[in-house]
Order: C-alpha cells, then sequence, then structure tokens
C-alpha cells in the first residue's frame, strides 16, 4: 500500500505520466481523441489516413456546378468519416457541415430539418425584416409560408416544387455557401422517399442552388440505393468505398504512435490489420485499449510488449459494438457443438465470399490448433446451412451453390477478434495476398 501514499496531488500526476514519454493523462487522451475515434466518424483530413484517392474526387466532383457527391459501401467503411472529415475542410471557415440522419424519417421531415438548420444560423439582416425586404415573391412561396420563413420558422412542407423553393431561399440567406449531409441513406422507409430524393437532386442541380451535398448509404453500388430513379444519376458522383488496403491500416497506427512516442512491432501491426480487415473502426478500437494499457503500466514503456497486446485484445472483445456481439452469440451461444470454430474458419481469408471446401479446410486446421477431432465433413455441411437460418441469426448467406459469405462483412473483423482472444490467430494468407509483405510486416 506505500506506493499509493503520496505527499501531494503533483506527486500523483508525476506516477500517472511515466508510463508513456512523461505525458500527463491529460495530453495523453488530447493526443488519443486527435487519432484514434473507434467510437465517432474521424472529422479532420489530417487524421484521415487511406482515403486520398477518394478525397481528390469528392473535392475534384464538387468544382462541377450543381454535382453532389454519394458515398456508399459496407457497414463500418468509414462512409461517414469521409464525408464529415471533406465537409469540414469545405466548409467555411466557424461553419460545420449540417448532419441529417435519414433513419426511418421521410423526405418532407428531413427537408423540414434542413431549412431549419440553414435558416437558423443565417445572420438576421438589418433587424426584423418584411415580405419586400426579403424578395420573397421571386421564390413562388405562398403568403402562409413566407411569414413563417421571415420569423424563422419552418412551416410542415408538402410537394417538391416547395421544398426546392424553400430551401434556395434558405440557402440564398446564408452569408456562405454550406455543406450538407445526408447519413444512412439507404434506411429511408419507402421508394416514394427515394423517388423524392432523386428529383430533388435534380432541381438542386438545374437550379444551380448554391449548397453541396453529401449522401452516405449501405449498398455495392449508386444503383442499388436509388433504384430505377435514373434521372439524378448525371447530379452525382459515386465514390465507392472499400476496406481499407494496408497502407491505411499501417498508417492510422504510426501516426497514433508517432503522436505518442512508442514503438509497435511489425508482428503487433500485422495482427492489429489482419484482424481488422481493413474496417478503420477495429483499427481505432484495438489501439485505443492498447495504448491505454501501455499509459496504464507501472513502469515506463516505449515499446509495446505481447502482453500489451494480449490485454488490449481482451479490452477491445469486451467493448465491441454491441450489434456485432449480439449476432455473434445468437450463432452460437445456445450450441455445445463446434459453431464458433465454424465462423472462425469462414472468416480466415482475405476472401470475402470462399466454397465450403475452402473454409473446411480452414476448420480443419483450426481445430487441430485447438488439439480438437474433426467432425465429418457431412456433419460440418450440416451446421454450415444451419447458420444461414434463423435460429441462428442467419449470420451466413448462400451466395450460389457451395459458396458462402457473412451477412454483414464488418462482422469478419469481430470473429477474428473473438479468435485471437482464444490463442487462434486467423487470415494468415493475408503477407502473401494483399502485398503486406512488400511492405516490411515480416522478414521470413
Amino acid at each position: 500500500m506505500e506506493r499509493f501514499c503520496f505527499r501531494s496531488c503533483g506527486e500523483i500526476e508525476y506516477l500517472l505520466s511515466m508510463a508513456i514519454r512523461n505525458l500527463t493523462e491529460a495530453d495523453f487522451v488530447d493526443i488519443l481523441q486527435r487519432y484514434l475515434t473507434p467510437s465517432s466518424p474521424i472529422q479532420r483530413l489530417q487524421t484521415l489516413q487511406g482515403r486520398q484517392e477518394q478525397v481528390k474526387q469528392i473535392t475534384r466532383a464538387f468544382h462541377s456546378p450543381g454535382r453532389h457527391v454519394f458515398i456508399h459501401g459496407d457497414r463500418g467503411v468509414g462512409k461517414s468519416s469521409l464525408a464529415l472529415s471533406v465537409g469540414n475542410y469545405l466548409s467555411a471557415e466557424g461553419q460545420r457541415p449540417i448532419q441529417l440522419a435519414c433513419n426511418g424519417e421521410s423526405f418532407f421531415s428531413i427537408m423540414r430539418n434542413l431549412a431549419s438548420q440553414l435558416l437558423n444560423a443565417a445572420p438576421v439582416k438589418g433587424g426584423t425584416t418584411t415580405k419586400g425586404s426579403l424578395g420573397l415573391g421571386a421564390y413562388g412561396l405562398s403568403g402562409t409560408v413566407e411569414a413563417q420563413l421571415a420569423a424563422r420558422e419552418v412551416p410542415e412542407l408538402s410537394s417538391l416544387n416547395e421544398v426546392v423553393s424553400v430551401i434556395r431561399y434558405c440557402v440564398d440567406r446564408a452569408p456562405e455557401e454550406r455543406v450538407a449531409i445526408f447519413d444512412e441513406f439507404d434506411t429511408l422507409p419507402t421508394d416514394a422517399d427515394r423517388t423524392l430524393f432523386a428529383d430533388f437532386i435534380k432541381q438542386m442541380g438545374d437550379q444551380s442552388i448554391g449548397i453541396k451535398m453529401f449522401f452516405t448509404g449501405i449498398g455495392q453500388s449508386l444503383e442499388s440505393l436509388l433504384a430505377a430513379h435514373h434521372s439524378c444519376y448525371r447530379y452525382l458522383a459515386s465514390v465507392a468505398l472499400s476496406p481499407l488496403n494496408w497502407d491505411g491500416r499501417l498508417a492510422i497506427m504510426d501516426a497514433a504512435c508517432e503522436a505518442l512516442g512508442v514503438e509497435l512491432d511489425m508482428t503487433t501491426k500485422y495482427r492489429i490489420g489482419a484482424i481488422s480487415d481493413g474496417f478503420p473502426h477495429y483499427i481505432h478500437l484495438i489501439c485505443e485499449k492498447l495504448f491505454w494499457v501501455v499509459f496504464d503500466a507501472p513502469e515506463s514503456v516505449a515499446q509495446v510488449s505481447a502482453q500489451h497486446y494480449r490485454e488490449a485484445v481482451e479490452s477491445a472483445v469486451q467493448d465491441i459494438e454491441p450489434f456485432l456481439r449480439e449476432l455473434y452469440e445468437l450463432a452460437t451461444r445456445k450450441y455445445n457443438d463446434d459453431y464458433q470454430e465454424i465462423l472462425w474458419a469462414v472468416a480466415d481469408h482475405h476472401e470475402f465470399s470462399r466454397r465450403s471446401s475452402d473454409i473446411f479446410s480452414s476448420y480443419v486446421e483450426i481445430m487441430r490448433q485447438r488439439g480438437t477431432a474433426t467432425p465429418e465433413r457431412t456433419k460440418f455441411n450440416t451446421r454450415m446451412n444451419a447458420l444461414k437460418r434463423d435460429s441462428h441469426g442467419k449470420i451466413l448467406l448462400g451466395t450460389r451453390q457451395g459458396w458462402y459469405e457473412l451477412r454483414e462483412p464488418i462482422l469478419r473483423g469481430y470473429i477474428r477478434l473473438r479468435a485471437e482472444r482464444e490463442g487462434v490467430e486467423l487470415a494468415q494468407d493475408h503477407p502473401h495476398q494483399t502485398g503486406a509483405r512488400s511492405l516490411g510486416l515480416f522478414n521470413k
């Protein structure tokens, strides 16, 4: 107990600052929050790693009048981070992008929210305004709507033309060009709402209304999110976002390590990069946990150890997004058989869609590592098919005869994390298949 008996608060602060480069806890937290944000989108281009080509594509798209940007990809791949960081970069000093969640909201509800944020952020010009001084007649709005807008109140909106007129009025009132981000576009409740959005995007471009708009959504293509609404395609730059390549994964780790003055060996970097599967969330989460373990160490630490890494993995498993944990547990928790190891086998390769025979080869190797006899192939096939059913949360999809993939791509990183905690290293194919070897991750 003697180590906890201090003469002053200064001595306590000194002890807390010993583990990483003499940083105080406040300084450590400040650095950590600037470089690692597992629970929120990245907001600055300076800390957005591995997305240089997409940033260039977006900024050039906005040079074309009436052009807007649609970012699409798998859940958790970093769509919101890309939109928000570029949106902040494009916004005027002191302004932030307007963020609008489409989750379950109707087109008219979202547009009313956008108009309200545009209108209430604009300064009042010359005190009380009148219809004449606002020039509202040019917008084709009714007298009632004019009066409400003059009082900075946005009425219920009921037609596309009314929406476009109100947004144009609000944009014209803003002192600087604004940026708006429509997040989770795929969660719009009806096709009618998608059609209205498609027509709205076209009208915004045709009328050269000065606002930069981002749309983000889960999907493999722009067509999958807008269905047959082709009229607005020429007004949108389609930005497909894939998981980070190895350069991007390493860049996240290297930037945080350099800022903290901590060395991370190549083997640990590889394991974190392989577990992440290119999804930034896992890299941010594991590294955040890892650096807290190092910071809490009783001695000064300059290089991360294997024990630090094991503790970080355990902590990351406990702190993972509930949505992912529940999917995994639903597929495995009620059964005495080895469904868990089958999921590990599914995740044991960089290819997302795999043949059953290849998954079985991974399964045999995993069971060998576990010191457990491998069930016969027919039993394995039965369990694979069971993982496609409601009783197991439909965690697997059968894409074609004998081929399988995870219903949620981001889940593969969590599966790898769970296996890592049990001492089973998955994704050993990565150094050969993705160029990790050429990046110096292995010396052999």
